[in-house]
């Protein structure tokens, strides 16, 4: 952990499963940390796991990666290799649904301003997929070229 005002390092945290990616949530008390074995951990603000979440659902080849947390609280998880994204509720400690087959090897993930709609960077076909957030259905997919990984979002 990293004091933002100081920069200085507070303490190491060891995560199992080979870190890929952290997002400090929201509420400003929980930070996520998406693993290379398919696993979230989310941790409090002490740093101490709460609870880690099987993203894998018997899958061998998940690999979480990007995360992007909407204004409700949810969290959505790219999986690299699998193909999709995991819509996790943090608050409940449960995976709400898996949006499957969104691109091949989505790394890369953003939301639009207006929290409709999640936007995947998929490295391996070169493109970028537009998913509509409450249906999970894919809208649009835009060829942009050689492994895109990961996504910018203003709003």
């Amino acid at each position: 952990m990293i004091d933002p005002r100081s920069l200085q390092i507070l303490r190491k945290i060891r995560i199992r499963g080979g870190p890929r990616a952290a997002l400090a949530a929201h509420d400003g008390q929980h930070i996520y940390i998406a693993t290379d074995n398919g696993r979230l951990a989310i941790l409090g603000a002490s740093g101490k796991v709460e609870r880690t979440l099987d993203l894998t659902r018997d899958a061998d080849d998940v690999r979480a990666a990007g995360m992007v947390e909407t204004s409700d609280g949810h969290l959505f998880v790219t999986t690299g290799r699998y193909g999709a994204v995991v819509e996790v509720d943090p608050k409940a400690g449960t995976i709400v649904r898996t949006i499957a087959h969104v691109g091949a090897e989505p790394m890369g993930i953003g939301i639009s301003a207006d929290g409709a709609t999640l936007v995947t960077a998929n490295g391996a076909s070169g493109d970028v997929s537009l998913i509509n957030r409450l249906s999970g259905k894919i809208t649009r997919k835009l060829n942009i070229g050689k492994r895109p990984w990961g996504i910018a979002a203003r709003g």
